[in-house]
């Protein structure tokens, strides 16, 4: 009867760590969840006309521009990040290429052929 409660309270203590770990992974996509449900609630009180006016002040109907030429999308807050952000261990850079520049139809695509190839040459001064 020990042996078998030994056993019990070791499987019990085997769940509750595990439970506490998956819990300590997600404890920050929890307090946003938290934020974002008292956030609801107060704006929840406040009257349509207030809720349309700071709508209206933070202009979501602009686009939010990535580069000279390029106007981005709508319906978001630009926000600049410090330049030192891509020196951090954890950082993963965007999957989207974006070429400076005007956008002309009549402009050809860049060629990644020649990076993608892997031939090794890189003698491309001399042609």
């Amino acid at each position: 009867a020990v042996v078998c409660t030994i056993g019990m309270y070791a499987i019990l203590i085997a769940q509750i760590r595990s439970s506490y770990e998956i819990i300590a992974k997600n404890k920050t996509g929890f307090a946003l969840q938290h934020r974002a449900a008292i956030i609801i609630d107060v704006e929840s009180m406040c009257p349509q006309s207030v809720r349309q006016k700071v709508f209206d002040l933070f202009e979501f109907e602009k686009p939010c521009p990535f580069d000279q030429a390029d106007e981005g999308p709508n319906g978001g807050l630009q926000v600049m990040e410090p330049a030192n952000v891509r020196n951090h261990p954890r950082y993963v850079p965007d999957r989207i290429q974006r070429y400076t520049g005007e956008a002309n139809a009549m402009d050809p695509w860049e060629d990644d052929s020649d990076e993608e190839s892997g031939d090794g040459s890189g003698d491309e001064s001399d042609e």
